[in-house]
């Protein structure tokens, strides 16, 4: 991948060699910000009980573009989901 991107970001390949319906459509990778990831585990430890049998989630955003060798492909970038009034609520503990 030559394109530079901004990190938390990624990339999406079309699949080249699928040969099942259960096979992805696309493959490839996201990189997290060691601060990202210190972000990730800092919320996680301070609301252990809330993440104890969930997931953390993150947010994509996706977009199509062309490489400069002709190959279509998507960017991705993370991010971590804003706090809503109602999540700032569970944190009251009365």
């Amino acid at each position: 991948m030559t394109e530079q991107l901004k990190k938390p970001s990624g990339v999406l390949f079309k699949q080249k060699n699928k040969t099942k319906e259960s096979q992805p459509d696309h493959t490839g990778n996201i990189e997290l910000s060691i601060d990202m990831v210190k972000q990730i585990v800092a919320e996680i430890k301070s609301n252990a009980s809330k993440y104890a049998n969930e997931h953390f989630k993150i947010d994509l955003a996706c977009w199509e573009n062309i490489a400069k060798s002709g190959q279509p492909y998507m960017s991705v970038r993370a991010s971590i989901p804003e706090k809503k009034d109602d999540d700032l609520n569970d944190e009251i503990p009365f």
